[in-house]
Order: C-alpha cells, then structure tokens, then sequence
C-alpha cells in the first residue's frame, strides 16, 4: 500500500512549488528513484531547467522523459498519461488529478499551493486516495 503525503505550501507561486520540489528531490534522489509528473511537456522540460541550476553547490541527476538513459537516471519528469516503465519508489505529483499509475509506488508526495484552484484540486485528490482506499499519512504545512 503506497504512503502518501500531502504538503500544504503557503505561496501560490509557480516557482516556490518547483523549488520545494527540488529541495525535496535533493533529500530522496540518493536513496530512492523519483519520477515527478507534471501536467505537460513545458512543465517537464520547465522543471527540467529548474533542476540544473536549483542550487549551485548541488546537482540532481535527471532526465525528461522519453530518455534512453531513464532506467539509469535516479530523477525522471514525465508528463505522459502511461506508467513508468520502471519502478521508481517515490511519485512526486504536480498534475490536478491522481494519476491512474500511482498504486506502483511505494510513496506519493502532493505538494498544493494555497491558491482557491490548487487547494480545490488537493482536496479533490486527497478524496481520490480516500475513496480508492489508500488514506494520506501525513498533511504537513510549510
């Protein structure tokens, strides 16, 4: 059964999500494979770029998916509706929906703005696990 976790960010920004994103890839890629999903491919290649230069005494191994070298990269951004070809532990989901693949994860990361929009479609998601019986552990504001 997945764990899943909720983050309640206080900034509606764009690029504060992205950024909690990348900090949180920074503490997971060493010991677990992440694929992050966003909504489409600008997204992906956008927090691609983010990625590169998120800090400057760091770097994050990562591919954009489709990528030949995805099965030997720790961090994937996809925007594609199929599941991953490989198992990657942690799902990070940037998407409105639950995607229809998150039950081959081990963990599910939700990171939702404060935004009325964002904050409708966490809701809306967190209901999603609820009713697929896959209750979120932990609800974290930051």
């Amino acid at each position: 059964m997945p764990r899943i976790d909720f983050y309640l960010l206080r900034s509606a920004k764009f690029r504060k999500r992205e950024a909690f994103v990348c900090a949180l890839c920074q503490k997971i890629w060493q010991k677990h494979r992440v694929y992050i999903h966003t909504e489409n491919a600008a997204r992906s290649h956008q927090l691609g770029d983010l990625l590169w230069f998120f800090r400057d005494d760091s770097f994050l191994p990562h591919v954009v998916l489709p990528s030949p070298l995805a099965n030997k990269t720790p961090v994937c951004i996809g925007h594609q509706t199929q599941t991953v070809q490989d198992l990657r532990p942690v799902l990070i989901n940037l998407t409105p929906q639950v995607p229809a693949f998150f039950e081959q994860f081990e963990r599910i990361v939700e990171v939702v703005t404060l935004d009325e929009p964002a904050r409708s479609q966490g809701r809306e998601r967190y209901r999603t696990y609820q009713q697929a019986g896959y209750p979120p552990e932990a609800l974290t504001e930051v």
